[in-house]
C-alpha cells in the first residue's frame, strides 16, 4: 500500500491504520522519515510503500492516518 502526505519538517511520522476509525492503535509504521521517501523530486510531499501484512490485508475496510512523530 503506497501513502503519500505532505511533507511536515519533523523528523518522523508514524503510520497508522484502523478498520473502524475509531481505533487507531495499529502502526504500518511508527518511525517514517524522508529517508525511505519513493519520490524525493517531489519537494512538498513524501511517499512510501508499507506492506499490509499481519491483519490488515484481510480488512473490509481500512483507514489510513499519518501523525507526526518526533
Amino acid at each position: 500500500m503506497a501513502l503519500t502526505w505532505r511533507k511536515t519538517g519533523t523528523a518522523s511520522d508514524v503510520a497508522k491504520y484502523s478498520v473502524d476509525m475509531t481505533n487507531w492503535g495499529a502502526d504500518l509504521d511508527d518511525s517514517t522519515n524522508t529517508d525511505r521517501d519513493e519520490n524525493p523530486d517531489d519537494d512538498d510531499h513524501i511517499t512510501v510503500t508499507f506492506p499490509l501484512i499481519d491483519g490488515p490485508e484481510n480488512a473490509t475496510d481500512l483507514f489510513f492516518r499519518i501523525e507526526e512523530g518526533g
